[in-house]
């Protein structure tokens, strides 16, 4: 349900974020700034960056989730409203959505 002014419908799409908390950082502090709160994120893969022959490997897995929970976490600062499918680069984790942590509490995996 929108929840701006204008009642339409504001989406923020973000994508390759490849772990860049300064991006994220930016972002946040862009959407702060200017008071802008969008109804919806949807983060569009590569999250992070795993090789593509490291994906299934668990340690690997489990830091990279980490790692994405502080992106999500950051992001959720903008709106709590997040959906994300995972990309190329992401945990393999990911992809298995009956078996995929859960990343943040209000987080959604659409793969």
């Amino acid at each position: 349900m929108p929840t701006n002014k204008e009642d339409k419908l504001f989406l923020l799409l973000v994508s390759d974020i490849h772990e860049s908390i300064e991006r994220v950082n930016k972002l946040v502090k862009y959407f702060k700034t200017n008071s802008i709160k969008p109804d919806y994120i949807f983060s569009l893969g590569d999250i992070v960056t795993i090789s593509q022959g490291s994906q299934g490997i668990k340690p690997i897995c489990e830091v990279k989730e980490k790692e994405i929970k502080n992106l999500f976490s950051l992001l959720e600062l903008i709106c709590l409203n997040l959906i994300y499918l995972p990309g190329k680069h992401d945990p393999g984790t990911l992809f298995k959505v009956e078996e995929s942590p859960k990343i943040t509490e209000n987080s959604i995996n659409l793969h």
